[in-house]
């Protein structure tokens, strides 16, 4: 009988290790103006930090270039206007709106993107702003690789 618990609580703890083996949440680093929901340029180290991403994101983003956010409502027209580098989570809403495509490949790649609704941030009217970039966008998979 004691035989048989031993090797219960053997197969137990075996079994736990199998469920937690592989189990990762992907940190990347992210500008901190975006903590306040702000889009600023981080390209200093001072500027960003380290931050583990839902467990649903495989990749890590470096965005360089020059990002604008077009919001019409009734109150009036605002344009944000970002220039320069940017890091944060590869959330599959960011991959979308950044137009990079299933299977995704790692590296860096030209991306104009024109117009596209930001669904995140719908206004009280239920219009969305309309988010613009040109420039570069790196994709890379390891922990904090988007420093570079």
């Amino acid at each position: 009988m004691e035989r048989c618990e031993r090797r219960t609580i053997v197969w137990s703890c075996l079994l736990l290790v199998l469920a937690f083996h592989g189990v990762h949440s992907l940190s990347c680093l992210m500008c901190n103006s975006l903590m306040k929901g702000k889009w600023e340029a981080c390209p200093d180290q001072q500027q960003y930090h380290a931050m583990v991403c839902r467990s649903s994101t495989h990749f890590c983003l470096k965005i360089d270039g020059n990002q604008t956010v077009l919001n019409n409502t009734a109150q009036g027209s605002t344009i944000t206007n970002t220039i320069g580098i940017q890091r944060n989570c590869g959330t599959s809403y960011n991959m979308k709106l950044l137009n990079i495509a299933e299977p995704v490949v790692t590296g860096c790649k030209s991306v104009d993107v024109k117009a596209a609704p930001l669904t995140a941030r719908p206004n009280a009217d239920g219009s969305f702003p309309q988010y613009y970039f040109k420039g570069q966008v790196c994709v890379c998979s390891a922990d904090n690789c988007n420093g570079e």
